[in-house]
């Protein structure tokens, strides 16, 4: 859930679509808006969500703004 009370739908990784049920399913990531990207309240977290299946491969990136899931090394 992030500061406005948005409840995560799915896993942020677009080729899944586990449904978010628990946060113990998973690995949960708080993210801070970039500064020089704020266009609204400052300080807004968000709050993203990579399901079982692909937590143990996957972490998320930030690449102009856009958060997307990246492997990590070694992950097959």
């Amino acid at each position: 859930m992030s500061e406005d009370g948005l409840m995560l739908g799915k896993c942020t990784n677009p080729s899944c679509s586990a449904p978010f049920r628990y946060l113990r399913d998973g690995k949960l990531f708080r993210l801070e808006a970039d500064p020089g990207l704020r266009t609204r309240k400052p300080n807004t977290l968000e709050y993203f969500w990579l399901c079982d299946g692909c937590s143990p491969g996957m972490s998320l990136r930030i690449k102009d703004g856009i958060v997307s899931p990246a492997m990590l090394p070694g992950s097959v």
